[in-house]
């Protein structure tokens, strides 16, 4: 979804330029939405999200899989990309709960996108 050359330390400002196919389908639908919205005939947040961890996700996150369980059971944590650059994860109760608040609290921007509540891994060395 995001340009590749952009990833280390994401935020909303993050030039939206997708490598792949998933990601240009991504890009293609909330343009879709968001020009809805401008028109007026539709209501729309688009919440984007980090990689997911949290309790109903124990056996499928990557967080869980590569770091919580090798240190839980006292080995190393793996990582699979760089050790150089940042990587984000959204703990799903905290996404779950800052839901209605958009729906409910948060005015509508202009790009109608919000980040959802994530945790900042720094894993750089030194």
């Amino acid at each position: 979804m995001y340009d590749k050359d952009h990833l280390d330390g994401m935020t909303e400002e993050t030039p939206i330029n997708p490598p792949s196919k998933k990601g240009q389908v991504r890009n293609k639908i909330a343009n879709m939405i968001m020009e809805a919205v401008d028109k007026g005939d539709i209501t729309a947040l688009i919440a984007r999200s980090a990689d997911f961890y949290g309790p109903s996700i124990k056996n499928t996150s990557i967080l869980t899989e590569t770091v919580f369980n090798p240190l839980s059971n006292g080995k190393k944590a793996n990582w699979m990309s760089s050790v150089d650059y940042k990587h984000s994860f959204t703990y799903t109760p905290d996404a779950g709960k800052l839901q209605p608040y958009w729906e409910t609290q948060m005015p509508i921007t202009r790009s109608g996108i919000y980040p959802q509540p994530q945790i900042l891994l720094p894993v750089k060395n030194g």
